[in-house]
């Protein structure tokens, strides 16, 4: 699938927004939801995303003792590529897409 293709699809269903999820340090989706022109932008460099996410347990409380990230590292961000194999736009969520991000240390 190529921006073009992608460009006409979400203009024909009305898709103003998409939403970006990636998995936690425990395995919980933890997203955001970007217009489509953010979108069509992090799909050539990637979209940062705080690291912050590896640094809380399930209640959003921070781990302590936690070497991956922390205070110790100031919280950077990361660069998350979008997975186009994930992309879905589900008549459940007009207006709206959904996708998976992989995330790809610091930038």
């Amino acid at each position: 699938m190529d921006l073009e293709s992608i460009r006409d699809d979400f203009e024909r269903r009305g898709i103003r927004q998409v939403k970006v999820a990636g998995a936690d340090i425990d395995g919980v989706l933890r997203a955001k939801v970007i217009s489509t022109e953010k979108f069509y932008g992090a799909l050539e460099k990637g979209l940062r995303f705080c690291d912050v996410i590896f640094g809380w347990d399930i209640e959003d409380a921070l781990y302590t003792h936690h070497g991956v990230t922390g205070a110790h590292t100031g919280y950077p961000d990361l660069i998350a590529k979008i997975d186009l194999h994930a992309l879905r736009t589900p008549e459940e969520t007009p207006g709206l897409a959904h996708v998976l991000i992989d995330f790809h240390g610091e930038n």
